[in-house]
């Protein structure tokens, strides 16, 4: 369950192959008909989930190939996997915490955003909002609601961003539960589209060369966790003192689940920054980029000890939702355990470099004024960009795209990226020209590649002069690419 639109480009691992995704199916003449399945059952296994602008979001995304279905995994999908044939049903909470005959019905808003939004994309909220302020109080509900929909943001963008690509199978992820790894493994992670988020090694890599991407980088990623951690946690805090909450288990087990979610996007924040200098360190061998991998491992391991404070008793300490002896783990604390070995084996390293005399940080740390101050001013002032929004071309006929791009500091380049709509292909580059007549930057993509058997795909990526860059159509508000037909 990556974000809310079909993966910009696929990992090169899967590129290749028909394992998931559209591949290349989408081709014409159009032989059958097209059903979407989102695999969310290798992500919301467990913890409450309810994001309508994802639902909304993902019903568009459906619509691709003029699909019409589609299907999503139950909630609890893979409960028991991995458990003996002849082992006893288990319930997921403590027995003072249950407030429920059938554990599906702690998921009512799950399967109500996407039964309703999925039907009617234009379902009022004020079905589920009626429903909140009935279950927890009428302004308690309100904050819950808003708590639950920023929580249910956070699963999304791990597996888009910070997810090792091996545990994305299903049968290895888990990304509510899983560490991911010790810091040098999960150094190497790649995520799940590796189009839009670079990686944490291209990253630190960059910072040594020259900072020049339009992709959104781990900075600015791990302050997008750390800002909905801390947005989460108000809500939550928020309706923990409001008067007229109903706090029965049912507010307790969800105020778990947000503050679980609200540290698991903290944890991801400060992973994405150890990960970051423990590259540099790898790159560099400069021993004080590992003391600030460490550093920033240690804050980490601080955000997944809040999880495992926050769970308290609320579950059970085993929950098998996956095979153990494959890296499924039983609950959050027996995370926290290999957690504190894996930095201990981090801090031995640091204490074989010996003396660190005459070497200076690479970059600073968060602490002084975060990674590198440039990227926190670049953040507020990125290149406007707004492209020509194409919805048909003829096969055999030259596609010209235009765009508009302004920036304070000056345009350094602007490029226009396409493809057919098959996830086997790499984007091609065309440099978009600027016309200083009309004021447009302008490319043109072939005739000869626009052919009746694929429909098109096409975004811009542009970088001003002093180094901020962005890909529009914009991720955080629309699908990050724009579809051109080619048939009838």
């Amino acid at each position: 369950m990556g974000l809310l639109f079909h993966p910009t480009h696929i990992n090169k691992q899967n590129q290749t192959d028909r394992r998931h995704g559209y591949e290349d199916l989408l081709r014409y003449p159009k032989l059958f008909p097209f059903h979407w399945r989102l695999w969310n059952g290798g992500t919301t296994r467990l913890l409450l989930w309810g994001d309508p602008e994802y639902v909304k979001r993902f019903v568009e995304s459906a619509r691709v190939y003029e699909g019409n279905s589609f299907e999503v995994n139950e909630m609890l999908a893979t409960k028991m996997l991995g458990a003996d044939h002849g082992s006893q049903p288990f319930d997921i909470l403590n027995p003072e915490y249950q407030y429920y005959d059938y554990e599906f019905e702690r998921y009512w808003y799950f399967y109500q955003v996407w039964g309703r939004i999925g039907y009617n994309p234009d379902t009022p909220t004020e079905v589920w909002e009626q429903e909140f302020c009935r279950r927890f109080g009428k302004t308690a509900g309100q904050v819950m609601m808003d708590g639950l929909y920023l929580a249910s943001r956070v699963l999304p963008r791990i597996v888009a961003v910070s997810y090792p690509y091996k545990h994305f199978p299903t049968t290895r992820g888990w990304a509510e539960m899983q560490r991911q790894y010790d810091l040098p493994d999960c150094a190497k992670a790649e995520g799940s589209d590796v189009q839009q988020f670079m990686n944490i090694g291209d990253f630190a890599e960059m910072l040594l060369s020259g900072p020049v991407t339009p992709q959104r980088i781990p900075l600015h990623t791990s302050n997008w966790f750390r800002s909905v951690s801390q947005k989460i946690l108000e809500k939550a805090n928020e309706a923990e003192v409001e008067a007229d909450a109903i706090k029965g288990n049912e507010f307790v087990s969800t105020i778990t689940d947000l503050k679980i979610l609200a540290y698991l996007a903290e944890y991801h924040a400060g992973r994405l920054l150890a990960g970051t200098q423990y590259n540099l360190y790898l790159t560099s061998e400069n021993p004080v980029a590992l003391d600030e991998a460490i550093k920033m491992e240690k804050e980490a391991r601080e955000a997944w000890s809040f999880i495992v404070k926050a769970a308290g008793d609320v579950y059970i300490d085993q929950l098998i939702f996956g095979v153990h002896e494959v890296g499924f783990p039983r609950h959050w604390k027996y995370q926290l355990i290999e957690l504190d070995r894996g930095l201990q084996e981090l801090i031995e390293m640091q204490k074989s470099l010996g003396s660190r005399t005459g070497k200076e940080p690479i970059l600073p740390s968060r602490n002084k004024g975060d990674l590198l101050a440039f990227f926190r001013e670049g953040e507020k002032d990125l290149p406007e960009v707004f492209p020509e929004r194409i919805n048909q071309a003829i096969p055999g006929k030259n596609l010209t795209v235009h765009a508009r791009v302004t920036d304070s500091s000056g345009i350094k380049w602007v490029r226009l990226r396409y493809r057919h709509l098959s996830q086997f292909e790499d984007f091609r580059t065309i440099e978009m020209l600027f016309d200083p007549a009309s004021g447009l930057y302008t490319a043109v993509i072939p005739g000869d590649f626009i052919i009746p058997e694929w429909d098109l795909m096409y975004f811009i990526e542009a970088v001003d002069n002093s180094g901020n860059g962005c890909m529009i159509p914009d991720l955080e508000v629309e699908m990050p690419y724009i579809i051109v037909r080619t048939s009838d």
